[in-house]
């Protein structure tokens, strides 16, 4: 895996981020059957609802662009509370995908974990393989809607299930 940097989001970087939402978002439309002028519609105002919703539910969330060896390859958003490091979304290009960048990114969060004391927690929906990864890494499912599941990582929870 090539290191990857975060750079915050800048003005810019609107074209990758829309580029980036269709990749990963508008295979989701194109399945439920939107296509053409009818999706050329819909992907800019499903990026600027899901924009907004980030920004209004987690206003002091970290938005960071994932710089690779070959440009920007994704983005993250991460918040952190006194109570919580949550990381909201992570997204990666197709292209991206599978070379180890989401686990290093995670592995960075469990770091900060550690060091904080805190738990970190994410949300992954139902049939994204990107579940297998997590719980890989060690995340426990805490609850799910249907839809989503719930996970969470906290420090030394593998040491103490394994010693238990």
């Amino acid at each position: 895996m090539k290191t990857v940097i975060l750079r915050m989001v800048q003005q810019a970087d609107h074209g990758f981020l829309c580029k980036l939402y269709d990749a990963t978002r508008g295979e989701e439309l194109r399945i439920g059957g939107f296509g053409g002028q009818a999706l050329d519609m819909l992907l800019p105002l499903q990026f600027e609802a899901e924009r907004q919703y980030f920004l209004r539910r987690f206003p002091c969330a970290e938005h960071a662009i994932i710089e690779g060896p070959h440009g920007s390859r994704g983005r993250w958003y991460v918040h952190r509370t006194t109570q919580e490091i949550r990381l909201v979304d992570i997204s990666l290009l197709p292209d991206a995908r599978g070379q180890g960048i989401g686990g290093s990114l995670l592995r960075r969060l469990q770091a900060e974990s550690e060091r904080s004391g805190l738990p970190l927690r994410l949300s992954v929906v139902r049939g994204n393989p990107a579940r297998r990864l997590v719980q890989r890494l060690g995340f426990i499912e805490t609850g799910s809607d249907g839809i989503q599941c719930a996970l969470e990582w906290r420090a030394g929870a593998l040491l103490a299930a394994a010693e238990a």
